[in-house]
């Protein structure tokens, strides 16, 4: 039986045949009930052609956003990179003639964005991990340097409106580089305009004072 981490995604592991993975926590009694028959489960692995594994979703927040576990345990069914989420009993028996009967041929597929191959669910991944790794910046202040709780929560907020300033500076520099502004447009189209009548003036003083010179300064300006 594996033992799922964030740095062995379930996904790059389960291979070509049918695997099944079960989220878990040590704090549930349900998880607890059904921890021997899963682990005879991972000892038939081999001969009904089954990869078992297991995550605790305490030690691996990442994995439990990913597959957006919500109650516990939750069981998952996977084969060629096709997840489907196991409803049935929780005994051997059922979880064997599940796979050798090919049960899960009959339930449906979990697709689109909350597949967890998707993006959405590698983001949402991202943001559990996050989410703890507040947590644990959070116990330090509090527990370990001895700020209030209310000094933590500044802090947060502090670094939270600073890298938004930041985000929000560098976008519009970006749109102003991409897409510059109308008024600067028409200033750069009127100074241009302003040349290009000067010169005419320019040029019709010339035509006046030098009347030699009219037909050649008249076909120059209509070309």
């Amino acid at each position: 039986m594996m033992d799922c981490m964030a740095s062995c995604v379930p996904m790059a592991h389960l291979g070509h045949n049918s695997s099944s993975l079960r989220s878990h926590a040590p704090w549930c009694p349900a998880c607890q009930q059904i921890q021997a028959d899963w682990e005879k489960l991972g000892k038939l692995s081999e001969t009904i052609g089954i990869r078992v594994g297991k995550v605790d979703v305490t030690r691996e927040p990442g994995l439990s956003g990913r597959f957006f576990v919500t109650t516990l345990p939750t069981i998952y069914h996977a084969k060629d990179g096709v997840f489907r989420k196991y409803h049935g009993s929780r005994v051997l028996q059922d979880f064997q003639s599940f796979v050798t009967e090919k049960k899960w041929e009959t339930l449906e597929s979990i697709s689109g964005w909350k597949s967890p191959s998707s993006f959405a669910m590698s983001g949402m991944a991202g943001l559990f991990r996050l989410s703890v790794w507040i947590r644990v910046i959070h116990s330090y202040l509090t527990e370990t340097l001895g700020i209030p709780v209310w000094g933590s929560y500044i802090a947060f907020a502090m670094v939270t409106l600073l890298a938004g300033l930041i985000l929000g500076l560098i976008l519009v520099l970006i749109a102003d580089c991409l897409c510059p502004t109308k008024s600067k447009y028409k200033s750069q189209v009127t100074g241009k305009n302003d040349t290009v009548f000067h010169s005419m003036v320019m040029c019709s003083d010339v035509c006046i004072s030098n009347s030699a010179y009219n037909v050649q300064c008249f076909k120059v300006l209509h070309r």
